[in-house]
């Protein structure tokens, strides 16, 4: 049983395949036939291919077809280097139309070479050969980054290895991964928040941070006064989130689950958040309970007073209990499924 290069897993729910890539492509028998035979036994409704890479490369014409199976297929494809992408394995990668690089993963790339034995005019053909490859790795490089024939034989024949930034910069990847997850992503992991929502958190925490004061003072261009008898709201208000613009700015007056996440990790409230969100709490009302509880927690300490074991229920004590007995409980989740 040869082992294997790849793996293919279809999710046939989502109309997804996950392709795992490991290894020296073209190795142990397996080419770029036995790839593109498992990735098609999903089925023809597939709408994504999530291809992970982690290969210092291998054979170049398995690596080329590959890359223009994928880049024909009508699924989204969507590529992530968890280690390196080198070689061939660059290739592969360029086929995404999302190609996204955690910051500590490196892309090489270089000119084909080869083992050649023969006599003169042998060699003299092997290099002839090894310059057609160059030809096509070249109009591959040039399709995707948009650089010149010069800049990208440049990069060949330094043998470039590309940090994810250097990458992205070069328009050999998109997106650069930062290794740090923000207070609220880990907090929306650790409480299994629904996937959908944890997206928008995540692409939220993606966005770069501004300026707090920005956008306290009004902008004269972008905020011009409002004409005589119009709506000054109408023509000032924000978009509210939606799946298809996660960065939007939530509305306190509507349920907002990321928004939920971000202000219980502000508030050190993370016990609460899966029970709001189940709730469907709005912005505001999730606010006016952070007040309500921390009205309750100072008044408990207010009353300058120690519960005392075994005490007799006297009036101090029956009072001190009941004080923090409304205190607790309102920093107490309500039971319940997603």
């Amino acid at each position: 049983m040869p082992q294997q290069w790849f793996t293919v897993r279809a999710e046939a729910e989502a109309k997804a395949v996950q392709v795992s890539i490991r290894g020296i492509i073209g190795e142990w028998g397996l080419s770029d036939r036995e790839f593109i035979r498992d990735v098609e036994a999903a089925g023809d409704d597939i709408e994504l291919i999530e291809v992970t890479i982690n290969s210092r490369g291998g054979e170049v014409d398995h690596g080329l077809a590959i890359y223009n199976f994928l880049k024909a297929h009508p699924a989204a494809v969507s590529v992530r280097i968890d280690g390196i992408a080198a070689s061939a394995a660059s290739i592969i990668a360029l086929a995404g139309d999302e190609i996204i690089m955690p910051e500590n993963t490196l892309m090489m790339v270089h000119n084909p070479w080869t083992f050649a034995a023969g006599n003169a005019k042998e060699l003299r053909k092997t290099a002839a050969d090894l310059e057609k490859f160059e030809k096509s790795l070249l109009a591959t490089y040039m399709a995707r980054t948009n650089k010149s024939e010069d800049e990208i034989y440049t990069l060949l024949d330094e043998e470039t290895w590309l940090t994810a930034a250097e990458a992205v910069e070069l328009g050999f990847a998109d997106k650069v991964e930062s290794l740090k997850r923000s207070a609220t992503v880990a907090l929306a992991e650790a409480v299994d928040i629904p996937e959908a929502v944890l997206a928008r958190i995540q692409a939220t925490s993606d966005e770069p941070e501004g300026d707090p004061a920005d956008g306290d003072e009004p902008n004269p261009e972008q905020d011009p006064p409002a004409e005589p008898g119009t709506n000054p709201e109408a023509s000032t208000q924000k978009p509210t989130p939606s799946d298809n613009n996660p960065s939007a700015t939530p509305s306190a007056g509507k349920a907002d689950p990321a928004a939920l996440v971000e202000l219980c990790a502000e508030h050190g409230l993370n016990n609460m958040v899966a029970s709001w969100i189940r709730e469907g709490l709005t912005v505001a009302d999730a606010k006016q309970r952070i007040l309500e509880i921390k009205a309750a927690v100072d008044d408990a300490l207010q009353t300058n007073g120690q519960l005392v074991p075994d005490a007799s229920d006297d009036d101090s004590q029956s009072g001190i209990k009941a004080s923090w007995s409304d205190a607790f409980s309102k920093t107490q989740v309500k039971r319940g499924n997603w």
